[in-house]
């Protein structure tokens, strides 16, 4: 997981780099939601375009999980949450 750190003297300050992501609709304890994964397009028509994901997969569908540790209810593939990453999101990664 990436974050941001000062290394100055006396500076104490960090952030996890994917705090501004959005989240799913995955719930992982209550009133919890799962932060959502950046993952790159792949595909002809919008390959090399940023998006967010579900991180148990981008597809809906699926048998429904309703022991597992992702919560009651929840589909085997994920929740199906997709949204094309913006500006905003991107450019603190700029300089990684």
């Amino acid at each position: 997981r990436l974050f941001f750190s000062c290394t100055a003297t006396g500076c104490s300050h960090f952030e996890w780099a994917d705090s501004g992501f959005p989240r799913c609709r995955c719930v992982r304890g209550p009133g919890q939601k799962e932060l959502a994964v950046l993952r790159i397009s792949k595909k002809e028509a919008t390959g090399g375009r940023w998006f967010f994901a579900c991180r148990f997969g981008c597809s809906s569908g699926g048998s429904l999980d309703r022991g597992a540790a992702g919560g009651a209810g929840q589909s085997v593939n994920g929740c199906g949450f997709f949204s094309w990453a913006a500006g905003e999101h991107l450019r603190p990664l700029e300089g990684l």
